[in-house]
């Protein structure tokens, strides 16, 4: 694709971006008004209260603090007791897998040590004495693969049925940690969690707190796209063609996802927030900074993960799923822009 000029080609209209970072529950940092890519960064509370314009963000709640949660953060904790263990026996049988694997050993234990209660919390079942670790080092690395692949879906499900936001963000980073691993252990794998799609939200099927919560990841998508477009445009495709190919790739998401939240918020009776006329521009210097260019699109991905993160933590149902799959993107298209595995992704 061409791009012509660095601004959006869609903007619709709304409330100024500033009164919705401002407004959104009071959990977005002040002086962050004016954004490079995804640039909202988020508090790691609860999500946006509906209607609240107070600059005091909501008292945080550890997992075991909401009623209703205790059976999923037992059911996250003995998956990633179970994975730890896996791996553990894993290592232990064929001590060659160490290069690979021992990464995955520390990722569970970081996660288990932020999934569990400051009391010890509950503890859930390892890996039952019965398993046996395959004989064959490959068949071993295949079953830790298969098993951690089934627990990217298991944590994306879980996180979806937390009715805490904060529980629910945490098990969504887990989730696009998981998925980050793997794509290094197996490059050119399908991830597990789909790319998000549409967005539909008729009617009153977007309550006000998800509506404030979607106009922050919104509002970090129109200056994702305006920043893209900005780094496009100093990118040459002659000399760094696969770079190009990321970057424009990217825009055409963040294109789509601006659209998609627009058009869910219009269709449940919400005015979207409208782009900024100009955003900080990215550090690329014009005619082959494929450094800078790298970086500046890496960076849109790293801020979007944040939003989509904040996401999660402020809806629930088709909608938090759809944050939670956008997370494990922004995660993985990291990855393509040279970036390194993160034990939470968006956090």
């Amino acid at each position: 694709m061409t791009y012509a000029r660095p601004v959006p080609d869609r903007q619709p209209p709304g409330l100024p971006r500033r009164a919705v970072l401002a407004g959104a529950g009071g959990l977005l940092a002040t002086g962050l008004t004016t954004l490079t890519g995804c640039g909202a960064r988020v508090s790691p509370d609860d999500g946006p209260a509906s209607g609240s314009t107070s600059s005091t963000p909501p008292a945080t709640a550890s997992p075991e603090q909401v009623p209703g949660d205790d059976d999923v953060l037992a059911a996250a904790l003995e998956r990633t007791e179970g994975l730890a263990d896996l791996v553990r026996r894993t290592l232990r049988r064929h001590p060659g897998l160490r290069g690979e694997l021992a990464a995955l050993r520390d990722l569970h234990a970081a996660h288990d040590a932020e999934l569990r209660p400051t009391d010890g919390g509950p503890s859930g079942s390892a890996t039952p004495d019965d398993v046996t670790v395959p004989p064959r080092p490959p068949r071993a690395r295949a079953a830790v693969l298969a098993a951690e692949r089934e627990a990217v879906a298991a944590y994306a499900g879980l996180a979806v049925a937390s009715e805490s936001g904060r529980l629910a963000r945490v098990l969504s980073a887990v989730a696009a940690a998981i998925e980050q691993r793997l794509a290094v252990l197996e490059p050119g794998a399908e991830p597990v969690l789909a790319r998000p799609g549409l967005l539909a939200a008729p009617g009153d099927a977007l309550p006000p707190e998800a509506r404030d919560a979607l106009q922050v990841v919104l509002a970090g998508e129109h200056a994702a796209v305006w920043t893209l477009a900005v780094v496009g445009a100093r990118t040459s495709s002659s000399a760094s063609p696969e770079l190009y190919a990321d970057v424009d790739a990217r825009y055409g998401v963040h294109r789509e996802r601006r659209d998609t939240l627009t058009d869910a918020l219009r269709d449940a009776g919400a005015e979207p927030v409208a782009a900024e006329p100009a955003y900080v521009l990215p550090d690329v210097d014009p005619g082959g900074d494929v450094a800078g260019a790298t970086d500046a699109t890496r960076g849109v991905e790293d801020r979007c993960a944040a939003t989509y993160a904040y996401a999660v933590a402020g809806t629930t149902a088709d909608v938090r799923d759809w944050a939670v799959r956008a997370l494990a993107d922004a995660a993985l298209a990291r990855l393509r822009l040279g970036g390194g595995p993160q034990d939470l992704p968006g956090l």
